[in-house]
């Protein structure tokens, strides 16, 4: 008898206006109201329910949202609730392999979130795959719906996967601070659960770079373990611009320290052997920003240097 009554209340209850969106509008409650129709279709109402939630609007809360001129409401009540959407594993697959951007990989989906979500796309980015603790257990992949506003929800799934991944190989110990050489290092293809989204380097971005350690013969060569090499050297020479208002003076000199475009250095003049700062702005170039402490500022050093 109860569970009768129950669905006859059920039965009874006005079906639910889906909302797809943060916002209710006019051309949202115009399917049930159409008197609604005459007035701006994306006229904000207030906020929609959270996912999973319902809203009752009455009669006499739009009544005086549109006050005395607004258009006559019949005395009713409107259910609204937000469009949602279930997750299912054909939508899942879609959004992880986007997310490995044409890498080979074999992909099972085991188990994801049931709940009901937002309408939106969804996106699994690589940042969010997590290595589970054993091999034989699935991996936790963390994503979201991003809704039209750009909001996000999360979602998960545990997924098996194994990916073809190119990596960077030591050919021989990589000392710390020492650029490195083509021959240096070489590729290799591996396969694993966690697709290298930083560690697959081009050709480019190896050479040339220095380690920050020493890295062994045979090891991973890895972005976070290299830096940038610097544009200028201890001991190279250096070409200096200093100015002086208007007038631009070169000078030549000696580096005493390293440094990236940006860093200052100091720099032992050619001309008579007195050190300057200098700020590098490029390979063997800097320019003087100001005095030595106990010395004279750069530009007036410059201005004492013999013009080419």
């Amino acid at each position: 008898m109860i569970l009768m009554l129950l669905m006859l209340s059920a039965a009874s209850q006005p079906a639910c206006i889906p909302v797809d969106g943060e916002r209710i509008y006019t051309a949202d409650l115009a399917r049930e109201i159409p008197s609604l129709a005459a007035l701006p279709s994306r006229t904000a109402l207030g906020y929609a329910p959270a996912p999973g939630a319902r809203r009752v609007i009455r009669a006499a809360e739009l009544q005086r949202f549109f006050g005395p001129r607004g258009p006559q409401l019949p005395d009713t009540e409107l259910c609204v609730e937000r469009a949602t959407q279930s997750l299912d594993r054909a939508g899942i697959l879609d959004a992880m392999r986007a997310a490995l951007g044409g890498r080979a990989a074999s992909l099972e989906v085991v188990d994801w979130s049931h709940d009901l979500v937002p309408r939106g796309s969804l996106q699994f980015p690589l940042s969010g795959l997590r290595a589970a603790p054993h091999e034989v257990e699935p991996a936790l992949w963390q994503g979201w719906v991003v809704t039209r506003e750009g909001r996000r929800y999360p979602i998960s799934a545990h997924v098996r996967i194994s990916v073809e991944s190119v990596r960077w190989v030591a050919q021989q110990e990589l000392k710390a601070g020492i650029p490195i050489l083509p021959q240096a290092v070489r590729t290799e293809t591996v396969s694993t659960s966690l697709p290298l989204r930083s560690q697959a380097l081009e050709s480019a971005a190896v050479t040339g770079r220095v380690p920050r350690r020493t890295i062994a013969a045979g090891s991973a060569v890895q972005p976070d373990m290299l830096d940038a090499a610097p544009e200028v050297g201890t001991g190279e020479t250096v070409r200096v611009e200093a100015r002086s208002g208007s007038v631009v003076l070169k000078l030549e000199g000696i580096s005493q320290t390293k440094g990236r475009r940006g860093d200052i250095v100091m720099v032992r003049t050619a001309w008579n052997g007195r050190h300057i700062r200098a700020r590098v702005t490029g390979p063997g170039s800097a320019e003087a920003v100001g005095p030595v402490a106990g010395g004279p500022t750069a530009t007036r050093l410059a201005a004492t240097e013999p013009r080419p």
